[in-house]
Parts: C-alpha cells; structure tokens; sequence
C-alpha cells in the first residue's frame, strides 16, 4: 500500500521503487488488480479528504481541475 501511495504521490516510475518497498512489478500488479473495481482512485480520494480535514478544511474540493479547465461543483442540497 505504501509503495503504491508513493508512486502515485510522487509521481516517480514503478521501477524507480526504492529498495524498502517490495520488488517493483509486485507493486504494480496489485496496484493493476485494483484499478478496474476504482479501489485505487477511492484509495487515494480517502487519503486526500483525511489530509483536508486534518488541515481544516472541507473533506471535498469545491473546484476540480481537468487539464486546463476548472469545474466548480455545486454542493448537494
């Protein structure tokens, strides 16, 4: 998990893992297990939400930004 939390946070290539995570294609295949049930992108939306409250902030974004477009999202009712 921390492997994969890592990739994805820092941007670097699975193969680049350093040498206190597991072998890099061990890494990978989980993370490739995960990805078509969207356990990853629900991973990572937990840990962002957990980082915006302990930081006082709304769990949520309010703006979304894709590419060079910003969306703003309308709070449910």
């Amino acid at each position: 998990m921390d492997a994969i939390l890592d990739t994805v946070d820092n941007g670097i290539k699975w193969r680049a893992l350093t040498a206190d995570f597991p072998p890099w294609n061990t890494v990978y295949r989980r993370f490739a297990a995960w990805e078509p049930g969207g356990a990853a992108e629900r991973l990572l939306n937990a840990v962002r939400d957990r980082a915006r409250l302990k930081a006082g902030h709304v769990a949520a974004p309010r703006q979304r930004r894709t590419g060079d477009v910003t969306i703003r999202v309308r709070s449910p009712r």
